[in-house]
């Protein structure tokens, strides 16, 4: 009779660390961009120095906005 106090006691006292677990993952920050839409370069353009920067998705504070691509002087990466 001791024993099963003793496992039923247990079995309380973890009880509350269950619920908790039960809740699940919650996401702080915006939500995922959609998927990007199709694009084609603009041009063709005649210098030899341009890099196309393809567009992307901006997070304005309340919602994603396209961001077209361009043409850039240079690389964008350096």
């Amino acid at each position: 009779m001791k024993r099963f106090f003793g496992i039923v006691l247990f079995a309380l006292a973890l009880s509350p660390l269950v619920g908790c677990a039960a809740r699940g993952y919650h996401r702080y920050g915006p939500p995922p961009p959609p998927p990007p839409p199709r694009e084609a370069m603009m041009g063709r353009h005649h210098h030899q120095d341009r890099v196309w920067v393809p567009g992307h998705y901006r997070w304005n504070g309340h919602r994603y906005r396209w961001v077209p691509g361009r043409w850039v002087k240079g690389s964008p990466w350096r």
